[in-house]
């Protein structure tokens, strides 16, 4: 059966419209298997990444790696940029850095997205950004050897420790330990009888002191009472003593001025040996004083 031009026409068009959209959809980087939006991300290197891998941030999947592509930058240095489907709802903070990585020796590498501290901002659809070279297995490999130095070195040491001379010595020592703890534990047995009187007694005389105290508590607390009048008297009476004795020193009143000043202690002095003086003289020569008539 012949196929008609009108047929062959609608073919014709109807492949046009399949291959055009197809051709639309890969230019405008539409994803038709799901939703999300494109950010480019540009890499010196992309050794190990490919298409299809995680792009992760915080812990969690967010989008995975939709294509790898080697061009050159405005200097014609060779650079990576690989663009990133990341799913809808999830916002990236603008300023966040991209780094290729792996979680183990075994695994395949990763998109990581580090978020940046947010200020508000967020990375838009489209949007190209700046990211960190994977690091290099060379590397990787002389940290790694690095490492094993370190722990040989440590076992050479441990090693070196646990010589011949230094396991005798080891031995030497535990068995000294041994020892030690058999005597201590021999002098615990033999005094067991004693420590157990000991506390026993202890125990005696806590309960004796408790049956003394107990009937008595009502005049203890009487008498602690009366303590504290007393004492709180006796301050009183050392403040005032303390008074005193600062106003003899500082020369106030009577007492203060005889003994502060030197002058009234002399006078007082030589009035009291002329008062001696007068009482002696009169005890031997009363009629000198006394004028005495005999009728």
């Amino acid at each position: 059966m012949a196929i008609s031009a009108e047929a062959k026409v609608g073919m014709f068009v109807f492949a046009a419209i399949i291959m055009l959209g197809i051709l639309v959809l890969g230019v405008a980087d539409i994803n038709i298997r799901g939703g999300g939006y494109k950010i480019d991300v540009l890499f010196p290197s992309a050794a190990g990444l490919e298409e299809s891998a995680d792009v992760s941030m915080a812990g969690m999947k967010i989008g995975t790696v939709q294509k790898i592509k080697l061009e050159n930058d405005d200097e014609g240095n060779p650079r990576v940029r690989v663009s990133l489907r990341i799913n809808d709802g999830v916002k990236i903070p603008k300023g966040s850095i991209a780094l290729i990585t792996v979680s183990s020796l075994l695994s395949e590498r990763y998109v990581e997205i580090t978020p940046a501290p947010s200020s508000g901002e967020f990375v838009k659809p489209g949007s190209v950004m700046e990211g960190q070279p994977p690091a290099d297995f060379a590397t990787l490999l002389s940290e790694t050897g690095g490492m094993m130095g370190d722990v040989k070195e440590t076992l050479n040491k441990v090693r070196g420790f646990l010589s011949e001379e230094n396991k005798e010595r080891i031995e030497n020592t535990l068995k000294d330990l041994e020892k030690s703890t058999g005597d201590l534990s021999d002098v615990i047995s033999s005094r067991k009888s004693g420590i157990a009187g000991t506390i026993d007694k202890a125990h005696s005389i806590t309960t004796t002191v408790d049956n003394i105290l107990s009937p008595n508590e009502e005049r203890l607390k009487k008498t602690i009472s009366e303590l504290s009048v007393v004492v709180e008297d006796l301050r009183t009476v050392t403040t005032d003593l303390k008074s005193i004795t600062t106003k003899i020193d500082t020369g106030q009143g009577t007492l203060g001025k005889l003994v502060n000043d030197p002058t009234l202690y002399d006078n007082l002095n030589e009035t009291i040996k002329s008062a001696n003086k007068l009482i002696t003289d009169f005890q031997e020569r009363p009629t000198r004083y006394l004028d005495l008539s005999i009728f």
